[in-house]
């Protein structure tokens, strides 16, 4: 596998053209304070040890101790949309387009560009960054569109551009002949994927066991049980994009997308189990409670409550575009299309 040892320094190792235009481009341009900025798109939220850390469009970057009033961060080091955000205690990574990612070493109060890969004549030819994940301080990965896998072993201060290396035997894993069935009737089924092509990598997680996944597009997965070093490619019995994946409790993996489709696996993504859960609507992100139960968000404002084996939908955004949720003291925080709500749990919990 080749790769090369990058950092934000080489976005401005070019000429003195390509210096100038860089000036302009949004990468290295800081977000502007903007008084709406909290009803604005924010497309991923994280708890950090001091409270919550929201990112979203025009780098807009938000702080909140308690979900119902937020304050935007001053100096953010970047324009670019941040589409992902990540928190290990007070050590914060937040992604997004251009490549871009920037860090905060107090809990989101104050952030440093990391890295940013803009093409400033060929703004299309960018691959935004989706997702962002660390195993510890010091080993993280960043994923995005076209196969983008971006990883680091010192906390970020130095990026490699990589790729997933794939195991001999990773081809058609979790697939079966009863699967290729159901795929001739359906049109979003995947049909004949071939490994190398450039999916999509739309979210990460690690299960119980150690093992990473990466939910993808087109009905692939690949999960990883060394690290991250090298990767298996899992194939769903549904072929459209998952956006997400988290980790539940008992060993058990689910991952959701497109058309309300939802999966859970008990072995590491060998074998799934569709969820019935009667919407149409693309799921965005997902939490487990401490009681057992899963929350999944998407776009239309649903709300899927998981509860054992039983999908019930809920109606609490407006009809917005939900794109994350986690858990706060006694209630739930989502984000999405027009800023952020915060909902009891009594209220989720009917």
């Amino acid at each position: 596998m080749s790769m090369a040892v990058l950092s934000y320094g080489a976005v401005l190792a070019q000429g003195d053209d390509e210096a100038d235009a860089s000036a302009f481009n949004s990468s290295v341009v800081s977000a502007e304070a903007m008084p709406r900025a909290g009803e604005s798109m924010l497309l991923d939220v994280a708890t950090t040890g001091s409270g919550l850390v929201a990112v979203g469009e025009r780098g807009h970057i938000l702080r909140s101790t308690d979900g119902d009033s937020w304050e935007q961060v001053a100096d953010v080091p970047t324009r670019s949309t941040l589409t992902a955000v990540f928190s290990l205690g007070d050590r914060v990574w937040a992604a997004g387009h251009d490549q871009v990612i920037v860090h905060s070493a107090d809990g989101g109060q104050s952030w440093q560009r990391q890295y940013a890969s803009p093409d400033v004549f060929d703004p299309e030819a960018n691959s935004p960054l989706l997702d962002i994940f660390f195993l510890d301080e010091q080993r993280g990965f960043a994923v995005g569109a076209y196969a983008v896998f971006l990883r680091t072993s010192d906390g970020g201060q130095s990026w490699e551009v990589a790729s997933l290396e794939l195991a001999d035997d990773a081809a058609d894993e979790g697939a079966s002949d009863e699967d290729d069935g159901e795929a001739a009737n359906d049109p979003y089924a995947y049909d004949d994927f071939d490994i190398g092509v450039d999916y999509h990598l739309n979210g990460m997680t690690k299960l119980d066991d150690g093992t990473l996944y990466i939910a993808a597009e087109q009905g692939n997965g690949y999960r990883s049980n060394n690290s991250g070093e090298t990767w298996q490619e899992v194939v769903l019995p549904y072929g459209g994009s998952m956006f997400g994946a988290v980790t539940l409790t008992q060993d058990r993996l689910l991952t959701y997308g497109l058309r309300g489709n939802a999966f859970v696996s008990v072995d590491d993504g060998t074998s799934w189990q569709q969820l019935d859960t009667g919407s149409l609507n693309s799921l965005n992100g997902a939490v487990q409670l401490t009681s057992g139960e899963v929350v999944m968000v998407g776009v239309n404002g649903e709300v899927l409550v998981l509860e054992g084996d039983r999908v019930r939908s809920l109606e609490l955004a407006d009809g917005n575009d939900i794109a994350a949720v986690v858990v706060v003291d006694s209630g739930l925080v989502m984000v999405g299309e027009g800023g952020s709500w915060r909902y009891p749990l009594e209220q989720v919990l009917q």
